[in-house]
């Protein structure tokens, strides 16, 4: 699952790049997001 290795590899310095990956993943919305982390967690 793309949206998991991505949050687990979140940090402040790494941020603007996978900021990019979970757009890219089609997360494009704060509750798109929202709903991933309570899927995921």
């Amino acid at each position: 699952m793309i949206h998991c290795s991505i949050l687990n590899k979140l940090t402040p310095e790494k941020f603007d790049v996978l900021k990019g990956q979970l757009i890219n993943a089609g997360i494009t919305t704060p509750n798109i997001l929202k709903d991933v982390i309570t899927l995921i967690f």
